[in-house]
C-alpha cells in the first residue's frame, strides 16, 4: 500500500520547497512519487495508492496509470489514516500488510520483498528513516496501538511507535535505515548518492546501477 498526496503546487514537499521553492519542489515529488510507485508494481503482490485529499483519487488513479483506481485515505492525522488502512485491510484479508510512503527513492521491490520476509517471524517491521522516522510500516495483524499518540515528522517517531509496539506485546522486526527526502540536503545527497553510483557502473561496462546491500 502506497499513501501519495496529489501533485499540487504548494500542498507537497513544503520543507523542501522553503529553500528551493514551490515548482522545483513539485517537480522532486513527481520524481519521487512516480519512481517509488513503479518500483514496488514490480512485486509479486496486490498494490493499492491511497491518496490524499480524497476528493484527487481519479485524477492520481489517472497521474500513477491506476487502471483499477486509487482509495481516499481518509480524515485525521497521519496516525489515524494509517489506522484505517491497516483496519480495511485486515477487515477483509489475512494477507500481510507493507505501507510505504513516497519518501523515500531507495524503496524497491527488494525493500518491500524484506519486509514481507519479516514478518514471517514478527507481528509488526519498521523502515527506520535516518531522521527519526520510518519509511516503512508493515503488520501481519491489524495493530493500531502502534500509531497511537505518536508525533509525526519528529526526532523520536519511529522511537515512539516501537515502544508502543512493544509494550502491546509484538514482536517487532526493523529493516536497514534509509534516507527520506524532506529538505534540500536530503535531496542533495540522493541525487550526489545516484550519480556516483552510475559513474561506478559506467566504469564497470554495464548500464545498470549496482543492485544495493540489504
Amino acid at each position: 500500500m502506497v499513501f501519495a498526496r496529489a501533485p499540487e503546487s504548494g500542498r507537497v514537499k513544503t520543507r523542501l520547497a522553503a529553500t528551493v521553492g514551490d515548482a522545483r519542489a513539485l517537480a522532486i515529488y513527481v520524481q519521487l512519487a512516480e519512481r517509488v510507485t513503479r518500483a514496488v508494481a514490480m512485486g509479486p503482490w496486490a498494490l493499492e495508492i491511497r491518496c490524499a485529499p480524497d476528493e484527487a483519487a481519479p485524477s492520481v488513479a489517472t497521474w500513477l496509470g491506476r487502471r483499477d483506481g486509487v482509495v481516499p485515505q481518509g480524515g485525521g492525522d497521519l496516525g489515524a489514516r494509517l489506522t484505517r488502512a491497516m483496519f480495511d485491510h485486515f477487515a477483509s484479508s489475512t494477507g500481510r500488510l507493507v505501507i510505504i510512503g513516497t519518501d523515500c527513492p531507495a524503496v524497491d521491490a527488494q525493500v518491500i520483498q524484506h519486509a514481507f520476509a519479516a514478518l514471517a517471524g514478527a507481528d509488526v517491521v519498521f523502515g527506520p528513516a535516518l531522521d527519526g522516522g520510518y519509511y516503512l510500516v508493515g503488520s501481519g495483524r491489524h495493530a493500531p496501538a502502534i500509531f497511537d499518540g505518536v508525533p509525526w515528522s519528529a526526532s523520536d517517531t519511529l522511537e515512539v511507535s516501537l515502544r508502543r509496539a512493544r509494550a502491546a506485546g509484538y514482536r517487532v522486526a526493523e529493516l536497514d535505515p534509509l534516507r527520506d527526502i524532506d529538505t534540500e540536503e536530503d535531496w542533495a545527497a540522493w541525487a550526489s548518492a545516484t550519480t556516483a553510483e552510475a559513474a561506478r557502473a559506467q566504469r564497470t561496462g554495464t548500464d545498470e546501477v549496482p543492485a544495493r546491500d540489504g
